[in-house]
């Protein structure tokens, strides 16, 4: 498995911007490119062009992984666009995974899947109607476990963190 780090540390407003790209080959036919720090306006060319050129290494599969991101900076990516025409351009994105938003999303975006986390806090509460402001629950804490294998790719599990009752057998017998 071979990693790649690039750490670039531009200065945007006499401030240092710390944004990183990681990239590991899982096997031989896929890449999972982890993005770190700050993605704002000053990071996003860096961020295009290294997936344009990760795209063009050959792997059949591509895993972009957010949730090491502290900021993301709408400036950057026009609410997300620029990262979505770059990753909709490339159909072997097989996801991306994002950090915690306090709820599990998974959605279809830029013709892949897109993922986001719960919280091992509370959680955002689930209210799909447009003119509610957003308020939190005490759900169960839980965390996603990703998966990957060459055969069947990657397979995502919520799991729920704290001691519960059970194991139970389905069909009666003792665990």
């Amino acid at each position: 498995m071979r990693a790649t780090n690039r750490l670039q540390r531009p200065k945007q407003f006499g401030m240092e911007n710390r944004f990183g790209i990681r990239h590991r080959e899982v096997d031989e036919r896929t890449c999972v490119v982890a993005l770190q720090g700050d993605l704002d306006l000053a990071s996003a060319p860096e961020l295009k062009w290294t997936l344009v050129e990760l795209f063009d290494k050959g792997y059949r599969q591509y895993v972009i992984d957010l949730s090491e991101l502290t900021h993301m900076d709408s400036m950057g990516l026009e609410d997300g666009a620029a990262l979505g025409d770059v990753i909709e351009r490339h159909s072997h994105v097989a996801c991306v995974i994002a950090g915690h938003l306090h709820r599990p999303i998974a959605t279809r975006w830029h013709g892949t899947i897109a993922m986001t986390a719960p919280s091992v806090a509370h959680q955002v509460m689930l209210d799909l109607r447009p003119d509610r402001l957003a308020r939190f629950v005490f759900e169960p804490p839980a965390i996603l476990l990703h998966r990957w294998s060459a055969a069947g790719g990657m397979v995502s599990h919520v799991s729920y963190v704290g001691d519960y009752e059970g194991p139970y057998w389905f069909d009666g017998q003792p665990a």
